[in-house]
């Protein structure tokens, strides 16, 4: 397997080594460091690097406050917040460089599975998009290498599902149902656009995606172009929120758990006239969430040839 035996050997000096005995600090105060360095060095590289040096040993993916305190946009920024760190002391390498690289160096060092997931979920969706099969195998590999079995359905199945539903194909049949028993039908036509949130209440990732999702609801408050509603993945009462909550029929839910890799897909979904505007929403800020919601707008699928 290409690379993963070098990458293997680099271990030693990998991200994981940064967790060298430092006081412990929270990782909102963690990223505002990393922060002020990245803006300092546009001003003064040297006294950039020289903090740099300084601050990196004390950044370790693998600290249990990264898995607790960050959401996955915090993870992400964490991560590539390392790298650039690297880069200004210069200790980094040519594993460092490139999005598929930095994967590969991120499911070989970190040991924390909410850490490498959150990575994995933002780098893996431009692989399948970019319809790289090679790469693609060579991420199975190195899963099926360094990711625990248990642990590994949702990362193969997050392949399988971005590299066969994609935007402007058609979903699958579903029949949602909210609390009274009225059913939703996503086929039907016309310009509202859909925003679902799947979310499973005993499972936190799903949870803290939902609690976003319920958040950015609030940006689309006053525009009736945009329904947010989530879907429950499990039976019982769902948490008290803004969002209208569905559930699928007991078929239609083992199907979809199988289909969309649950309880690992957790992003959100963009759906109008029965057809995916996004598929999986993109983990970006929220103000990049919204940004892409109203760019949707101008997506039209299924797209239609009119004849003259």
């Amino acid at each position: 397997m290409k690379y993963s035996i070098i990458v293997w050997l680099l271990g030693c000096c990998s991200l994981s080594a940064a967790a060298q005995t430092s006081p412990r600090k929270s990782i909102h105060d963690q990223l505002t460091a990393i922060q002020k360095i990245a803006t300092q060095a546009a001003e003064d590289s040297t006294a950039a690097s020289i903090a740099a040096a300084k601050l990196l040993p004390q950044l370790n993916p693998d600290d249990a406050l990264l898995a607790t305190q960050g959401n996955d946009h915090s993870i992400n920024t964490y991560l590539e917040g390392i790298f650039r760190l690297r880069s200004l002391t210069r200790t980094n390498n040519s594993f460092d460089s490139g999005v598929v690289m930095r994967l590969k160096y991120v499911l070989y060092n970190v040991q924390s599975d909410r850490v490498r997931w959150a990575y994995y979920q933002q780098i893996a969706a431009g692989i399948i998009e970019n319809s790289d099969k090679e790469m693609i195998q060579e991420i199975k590999e190195d899963l099926a290498l360094m990711v625990p079995a248990k642990q590994r359905i949702k990362y193969d199945s997050l392949l399988s599902i971005w590299n066969n539903l994609r935007q402007g194909q058609p979903i699958p049949a579903l029949t949602l149902t909210d609390e009274q028993g009225v059913r939703l039908d996503l086929s039907a036509p016309g310009d509202r656009m859909w925003v679902i949130q799947t979310f499973a209440p005993t499972d936190s990732a799903s949870m803290r995606a939902y609690r976003g999702v319920c958040s950015l609801a609030q940006k689309f408050a006053g525009d009736s172009t945009y329904t947010f509603i989530g879907l429950n993945l499990q039976d019982g009462a769902a948490p008290v929120s803004s969002l209208q909550q569905y559930h699928l029929t007991a078929k239609e839910l083992v199907e979809f758990r199988r289909l969309y890799a649950m309880l690992g897909n957790t992003r959100a979904m963009v759906i109008r006239n029965g057809y995916f505007q996004l598929a999986s929403m993109p983990d970006v800020s929220e103000e990049g969430q919204a940004m892409l919601l109203k760019l949707s707008l101008n997506m039209h699928y299924p797209l239609v040839k009119h004849e003259e």
